[in-house]
């Protein structure tokens, strides 16, 4: 990109200096190009331009060719150089970006471990659901007796305690809350159930991360397993986990964030989608299979069977109709409408 600038700049501008990052010239723009000193500036990594003095500018280093005049067959064929290497830093650019999400992946406040200590409380109504007592305490979930609400800890995938999430017992709302160290409502400052040493966490940010992240996390990276399952809530991933599909993970929610979506990618599993048969979890489903289809990775969307109720999530059913479900899962692809869409065709069907 910078020769391509470099050699522009120097074809149709007047005492040009190349610096680091950008190039000083003559302005063409005012004085008729008779300025004694240099005023105008050009990016190279981005070819934006201006000048100090009469405050013309561009975004893109084509503005600039045009404002020149410049034209014919060189001038085509120069835009088309241009053009070209941008598309090419752009894809630099996004996998520069992929890299610094994954980093930001970590939790951007963590909690100290100790902080569970005070929700160390065997939460009854789970047992008595049907959830393995031994499964919970590896889970580390508690329950919190002030506020009456099962505790999940939410961790990066790499273990760090980033949140904590409280359930209500059924019919109370909100059902989940994300635990803070305070709010801020009407402009006031009120005190969270952390306490006031521990920071204002935005649900989002705790939200981006996958809860069983931490369990399946290395053996995909060591590539003991290949198959991946995502489940909207945490009684979903425990339930599924219990009946032996051990690598499953929750989005939290009836949608995958960007972050959700990214990890997911980086990890590089075949996955299945199985949110809850309700309304918004059929639709999240679909968009979950959608993005993560666009972004390359393997995905099957999970569907229950007709006669289930809407209010049937994976908790709910027989680990040998979750069996049939999976089996009969159907492959997403990648919309591209071209000659990808028919060869993903072919080899699904061989």
């Amino acid at each position: 990109m910078r020769e391509i600038i470099d050699d522009i700049a120097r074809q149709y501008l007047r005492d040009v200096r190349v610096k680091d990052a950008f190039i000083s010239a003559i302005c063409p723009f005012h004085k008729s190009g008779q300025e004694k000193s240099p005023s105008f500036w050009v990016g190279r990594d981005n070819g934006k331009w201006g000048c100090f003095t009469c405050h013309c500018g561009g975004p893109e280093i084509q503005s600039l060719l045009t404002a020149l005049g410049t034209g014919g067959a060189a001038f085509t064929k120069q835009l088309k150089e241009v053009e070209k290497e941008l598309r090419s830093q752009a894809r630099v650019n996004k996998v520069i970006q992929d890299a610094n999400r994954l980093r930001d992946f970590r939790a951007l406040y963590p909690l100290p471990e100790a902080l569970l200590g005070v929700y160390d409380w065997e939460p009854t109504e789970l047992v008595e659901a049907g959830f393995d007592a031994e499964l919970i305490k590896l889970s580390d979930i508690g329950y919190d007796r002030a506020r009456e609400r099962i505790t999940f800890p939410i961790r990066d995938i790499y273990g760090t305690l980033c949140g904590i999430s409280g359930r209500q017992p059924e019919g109370l709302t909100p059902k989940y809350k994300i635990y803070t160290g305070w709010h801020v409502f009407n402009g006031e400052r009120l005190p969270g159930e952390l306490g006031e040493d521990f920071p204002s966490y935005k649900a989002d940010d705790v939200r981006n991360h996958l809860w069983g992240g931490p369990f399946v996390f290395d053996d995909l990276f060591n590539n003991r397993f290949d198959q991946l399952i995502v489940v909207e809530g945490y009684k979903a991933r425990l339930w599924l986990a219990q009946n032996g599909w051990k690598y499953t993970v929750a989005a939290m929610g009836s949608a995958l964030t960007r972050q959700q979506v990214r990890c997911i990618q980086t990890m590089g599993p075949e996955t299945w989608v199985l949110f809850d048969n309700n309304s918004p979890g059929r639709e999240g489903s679909a968009k979950a299979c959608e993005q993560l289809a666009s972004e390359g990775v393997v995905v099957y969307k999970t569907s229950y069977p007709e006669e289930a109720p809407e209010w049937v999530q994976p908790d709910d059913m027989d680990p040998s109709d979750l069996d049939s479900m999976f089996m009969k899962a159907k492959r997403v692809l990648r919309r591209s409408g071209g000659k990808h869409a028919r060869r993903m065709a072919r080899q699904q069907a061989s």
